[in-house]
């Protein structure tokens, strides 16, 4: 029930299983498992990191612009990857 169909490594260590994007990371062995959305007008992302039991939901009201994707990309690195001191 929790293996990865199809296994394997595919496209950016992306893979998808029961409906859910699940990422492998190069930060160790962290991955964090996601879901994104878009209608017009809005975008959504969820990603959490089990290993932390940390979380992130991002609202967008914007549909177009490839610096959201970009932006939450770093967004996630830094809140759910990143060591606190």
């Amino acid at each position: 029930m929790h293996t990865i169909q199809p296994p394997g490594n595919t496209y950016y260590n992306f893979h998808y299983g029961l409906g859910w994007m699940i990422v492998e990371t190069p930060i160790g062995n962290n991955f964090y498992i996601g879901h994104s959305g878009d209608i017009p007008g809005l975008h959504t992302r969820m990603y959490i990191n089990p290993s932390k039991n940390t979380g992130i939901i991002c609202f967008f009201n914007s549909d177009r612009s490839t610096y959201i994707k970009k932006f939450v990309s770093i967004l996630i690195q830094q809140l759910l990857f990143t060591k606190v001191e």
